[in-house]
């Protein structure tokens, strides 16, 4: 008998073999080794001993549940033959139809089941990091798009955002340093505000109310709120990196607003219009953001003298 390498058996019925050929190629050209017999059979040998002789070198069984493999002796034969291996090894079910894997081989439900009935993709995803791997695969632009969309409307991920733009900014008009130490006196304090005032308007912000509310107004908050913090620790002027410094005022404000990316692709017209629609205002009304626009950086509201 040949020596085989492989150390995952694949058991499925022939009526499957369409979806099975996919697992198979998926599984290989993920370096995953899959021995099945219809591909793997070394000619001359006799059927039954190779396959029972491979399934006892295997260390992972990979069973395919569907309506035909339920009503295959040939499959539960293989299970069975797994199942009494010393060591055991790992099972693996995946489900393509809605047939209980017990009716394949009882016992089969206690592993964890990979579905396939309900999404390919996803089934593959999991299968594939059953065995430590990842599925890559090529969104299609409007799932991208969706995706982007949804990652947008994430007020984690728009304080992230917030968070880089405001650093990036401030790194390239100071050359600070994470690192460096900021002495917080007033002039700093001034030139952090004019840095973060044209970013922070890359954002829409809302109150605990749901409603609009000024990015320029609430940087200045927040700016206020970090030096009464530091004055607190009894310093008239503390010291911190430069980082923390710059992250203490983004989180000030993710911290009391909703934070949103705006949607650069958007021109400030058809943003207001996007406001007035989803707020079911009439032609004669003003949106209160019609005259923010929050989209251009070059463009911002000129901010007022301290």
């Amino acid at each position: 008998m040949n020596e085989h390498n492989n150390s995952v058996f694949l058991s499925y019925s022939l009526q499957d073999t369409n979806l099975v050929n996919l697992i198979e190629a998926v599984l290989k050209y993920s370096g995953v080794g899959v021995w099945r017999c219809e591909s793997d059979l070394a000619p001359g040998l006799e059927f039954r001993r190779e396959i029972e002789g491979v399934i006892a070198m295997s260390d992972t069984l990979v069973v395919v549940v569907s309506r035909y493999s339920a009503a295959s002796d040939w499959v539960r034969h293989e299970v069975a033959l797994f199942s009494s291996k010393t060591p055991p090894g790992r099972v693996i079910p995946v489900c393509l139809d809605p047939t209980p894997a017990n009716s394949v081989f009882v016992g089969l439900d206690k592993f964890q089941i990979i579905d396939f009935s309900q999404c390919m993709l996803t089934g593959f995803v999991n299968l594939l990091n059953a065995f430590g791997k990842d599925f890559y695969y090529r969104e299609k632009r409007k799932d991208r798009d969706a995706r982007k969309k949804r990652d947008r409307r994430d007020p984690r991920n728009s304080a992230r955002r917030l968070r880089r733009r405001f650093w990036l900014a401030f790194e390239k008009a100071t050359g600070y340093g994470k690192f460096d130490n900021v002495t917080l006196g007033p002039r700093i304090r001034g030139k952090l505000t004019d840095i973060l005032y044209s970013k922070v308007y890359d954002f829409i912000l809302h109150d605990e109310r749901g409603n609009d509310y000024d990015p320029g107004a609430a940087l200045r908050e927040a700016v206020e709120l970090v030096w009464v913090r530091a004055q607190g620790l009894g310093a008239e002027e503390s010291a911190t990196s430069a980082i923390g410094l710059v992250e203490s005022v983004a989180d000030a404000i993710s911290t009391k607003y909703r934070v949103a990316s705006v949607d650069r692709r958007l021109g400030p017209d058809r943003r207001n219009q996007n406001s007035i629609e989803k707020s079911d205002m009439t032609d004669n009304q003003e949106s209160p953001i019609s005259t923010i626009d929050r989209g251009v950086k070059n463009a911002p509201p000129k901010r007022p003298s301290p």
